[in-house]
């Protein structure tokens, strides 16, 4: 067995063979060589956005980022080329993606050729993706809810956040030291706040929606905070 090397590149292993007659001192000799050809050839790498949306075109790349030898590289869809260049190292190539529904989907495939100088037989590899289009979004909307609109001090609040986003992140913000316990369920999000001891309790909704190029949208409710055991003396004559 050998581990081929760089350094192996051109290097020639010959395969003698002597026949002694065993009648004479004469010997029957062949011999039989090779030359050995080394190449690198990496996998080809195909990337693409996770989420492609209607209307707004997006680069599609096809790479090989090691390779000696003629390589041949093409980027298609079925049996179409959208791309195609050759090299002798690595090598690049881009298309402009301009998504429409039924694109929603269809296969990509980054294929790669190697062929070598001594080598009859060109040497393939091939990576694919899976184009995902989403519909172009009409904005989303955000609203929040809360159980009560004044509450106690040392008492407990909750708060729900509502988005029309299908793939939203939902998160909400209040003033430091109140803790939260929070549970999303697809597209809403519920927070408890078993015990209340701030004054002046903004909290805020931030939804960030994946399906519209994760545009960031926030909603701010203002609940009001009270003491039932606070005396306001009047003020003296």
């Amino acid at each position: 067995d050998l581990i081929a090397s760089k350094t192996d590149d051109g290097q020639v292993y010959t395969c003698l063979a002597e026949l002694d007659l065993d009648t004479n001192t004469t010997k029957v000799i062949k011999s039989s060589s090779v030359t050995l050809q080394t190449y690198f050839f990496s996998e080809p790498v195909i990337q693409a956005p996770l989420t492609i949306v209607v209307g707004k075109p997006v680069d599609i790349t096809c790479s090989v980022f090691n390779a000696s030898g003629n390589l041949q590289l093409a980027l298609k869809n079925g049996n179409m080329t959208l791309a195609r260049a050759s090299s002798s190292t690595k090598l690049i190539i881009y298309h402009t993606v301009h998504p429409k529904m039924e694109l929603n989907g269809q296969q990509l495939t980054c294929e790669a050729e190697l062929t070598l100088q001594h080598h009859s037989e060109t040497i393939v590899k091939q990576q694919k993706t899976t184009l995902n289009v989403h519909p172009k979004g009409n904005g989303f909307e955000v609203v929040m809810n809360t159980d009560t609109t004044a509450v106690e001090i040392g008492g407990s609040l909750n708060v729900t956040c509502t988005t029309t986003c299908l793939n939203p992140t939902i998160d909400m913000e209040l003033k430091s030291g109140l803790n939260k316990y929070c549970l999303q369920v697809n597209n809403s999000n519920t927070c408890q706040f078993p015990v209340v001891e701030k004054w002046d309790l903004p909290v805020v909704c931030i939804v960030m929606c994946k399906s519209e190029n994760n545009t960031q949208k926030e909603v701010k409710k203002q609940i009001t905070v009270y003491n039932r055991d606070l005396v306001i003396a009047p003020h003296p004559e």
